[in-house]
């Protein structure tokens, strides 16, 4: 049996090299040591973590803490004044590599350009439409022959770089664009249409009063081939109320009916670009022989995972993630492609991949589009199966029918459930967003709702809430002290929201878990809304129940503040609390808590 390496602890098997496993299976350290980056080690090990660490700049004689997770070596935080770095070993597939040959702990992967506008970006892209495009029937569900009102030609003044609006009445129907989606930001847009600018939009729009963004995305779009680009900014009037709400209730069609929606995730705003030149290179470590096959090993940062984006998911690396419009444009594209300062990403309604990977990788059942795809229909049935059964959201955990102590997860009371607790779902992901303007709070949500009315056919959408599960769609509570829970639905003069709609309170909302009985009933429910477009803004709203009269007395808190402080020891502003006169509470509240938020302490409901 060979001997453990006194360094690094390698037992000598080629199965364990760079491995957490020893010989008795004790989960310990690759190595903690100190390395000469120029010294030859006779330990092959040694030698590959010595070299590992010369590619990322660590020369002299550092203290090194190394240890493997997954796939991923890691150097502990505070090394060289370094933070902790998580970085891939692997063999290049461009070398010939196959999975089958390669050593266990370097799998074969693509070289990654790390510079997202090179032409092997292109050439990527254009593969994975044509995949999509060609063989994927999801990523057709929706679309229809009809597009925006109005494009950015990019291709008008052949040679020059200068670009033009035109209506698209003018141009046949079955022409194809490319959409993009992006972070406005701070950065003052010379180029916006408005009443003003229009005439001269329409003749020219000048290269140099892009942001560059905007260049980035028509130089991207000209060499996939496509001769048009839609963008809010240029694409819609601005400061012209009638255009904007008759454009912002067609954001569903824009965006549905792109033939790819561009993403620049990665900036804060169209100073910063949506191509990126990442300095993560790929270093060569080595050549070792395995298995009586020679080898070149490589190494890089491990890149993000971005395919599980939530809303809030890597603030530093996708900013674009916290904006509130930007999370519809996303969710409702059938095919989109992720531009971040590392690698391009692609995502559809059927499947993901990365240049990082190679590989497709098949459903994600907590990606927020496979999530919002399987609301759709009983061709969806399997794919909600999936969800439903692996997901980790609790959100999607559904209640077996009355007298069953199993679920058919096929039944339309199922797939009635689902639609419900999706739409829950992505009411609570949408208010954790931000926008600058108040009253988008519904128009910027308004695509999704008008995709979900494919599925909640003869329902109405009321402010946020659907009138086909009314009563659930009620069960909303702010992630505010209760004091504020109902702050004013009026923003200056703007109406935004009827109160009883989560849209009239500013920030963060959770729902309850559906009712199992329901001991009211709805007498009336209507809203108003401008344009008459249900999915824009409403005007006005009124909503009448029926149900049993509890009696109830509001009793002060102010003497019960310590019970409802945050971890930070401060008071919230929680004044007040419902206790019931009636020897019981009802029903519906006993498994309910009375006040709950996100890192605090859940409060009971209080007895009757």
């Amino acid at each position: 049996m060979p001997k453990k390496c006194k360094r690094c602890h390698w037992s000598g098997k080629a199965e364990q090299l760079l491995s957490q496993r020893d010989d008795d299976s004790r989960c310990e350290d690759i190595a903690a040591i100190r390395f000469n980056i120029k010294q030859e080690y006779a330990c092959l090990c040694c030698s590959l973590l010595s070299g590992f660490l010369g590619a990322l700049g660590y020369h002299g004689r550092p203290t090194v803490s190394v240890s493997r997770d997954d796939d991923a070596l890691v150097l502990d935080e505070g090394v060289g004044g370094k933070e902790a770095q998580r970085m891939i070993l692997y063999t290049c597939s461009s070398d010939g590599v196959s999975p089958t040959d390669a050593p266990p702990f370097a799998p074969p992967r693509p070289a990654v350009s790390c510079d997202t506008s090179s032409l092997q970006v292109v050439d990527w892209v254009r593969s994975q439409m044509v995949r999509c495009l060609g063989n994927h029937s999801r990523c057709h569900m929706f679309e229809e022959p009809k597009l925006p009102t109005r494009l950015v030609h990019v291709n008008a003044f052949g040679d020059r770089q200068d670009v033009v609006l035109i209506e698209s009445s003018s141009i046949p129907s079955s022409s194809k664009y490319v959409a993009l989606s992006h972070r406005w930001g701070e950065t003052q847009i010379q180029c916006l249409t408005t009443a003003a600018t229009y005439a001269q939009q329409r003749r020219c729009i000048t290269w140099e009063s892009l942001t560059l963004t905007f260049q980035d995305a028509i130089d991207f779009t000209r060499r996939l081939g496509m001769k048009y680009i839609w963008t809010d900014s240029m694409c819609i009037i601005q400061g012209d109320q009638d255009d904007w709400l008759r454009e912002a209730g067609n954001m569903w069609s824009v965006y549905q009916n792109a033939q790819v929606t561009l993403a620049n995730v990665h900036a804060r705003d169209g100073s910063q670009g949506m191509y990126s030149n990442s300095a993560r290179e790929s270093a060569f470590l080595d050549r070792i022989r395995f298995q009586g096959k020679l080898f070149q090993l490589y190494t890089r940062p491990e890149f993000p995972s971005f395919h599980d984006w939530g809303p809030l998911a890597l603030p530093d690396e996708a900013p674009a993630f916290a904006r509130a419009w930007c999370y519809q444009e996303l969710l409702i594209s059938p095919r989109v492609v992720y531009f971040t300062k590392d690698e391009v990403l692609w995502e559809c309604f059927t499947d993901m991949a990365c240049e990082c990977s190679g590989v497709t990788n098949g459903i994600d059942v907590d990606n927020p589009k496979i999530n919002h795809i399987a609301a759709f229909g009983e061709e969806h049935d399997q794919l909600r199966r999936e969800v439903m059964m692996r997901t980790t959201r609790t959100a999607f955990n559904v209640m077996p029918e009355a007298g069953s102590s199993t679920m058919d997860l096929s039944t339309e009371e199922v797939r009635r459930q689902y639609r419900i607790k999706q739409w829950h779902n992505v009411a609570e992901q949408y208010t954790e967003l931000r926008l600058t303007n108040v009253g988008d709070r519904l128009p910027a949500i308004g695509a999704v709702a008008k995709n979900m009315q494919v599925a909640r056919q003869g329902e109405t959408y009321l402010a946020g809430l659907w009138s086909g599960s009314l009563l659930d769609d009620l069960l909303w509570f702010p992630m505010v002290p209760v004091g504020h829970r109902f702050e004013p639905f009026y923003y200056g003069s703007q109406w935004v929201a009827p109160s009883w709609s989560w849209a009239s309170c500013w920030g963060e909302l959770q729902y309850y878990p559906l009712l199992v009985e329901e001991d009211a009933s709805v007498v009336a429910a209507e809203c108003s809304y401008y344009n008459d477009d249900p999915f824009v803004s409403s005007r006005s709203g009124h909503l009448i129940l029926r149900s049993t009269v509890i009696p109830f007395r509001l009793q002060s808190m102010l003497d019960k503040m310590d019970r409802v402080s945050d971890e930070r020891g401060l008071a919230t502003e929680c004044a007040t609390f419902v206790s019931f006169l009636a020897s019981s509470p009802p029903r519906f509240w006993k498994s309910r808590p009375y006040y709950r938020r996100r890192r605090r302490r859940r409060i009971p409901m209080p007895p009757g």
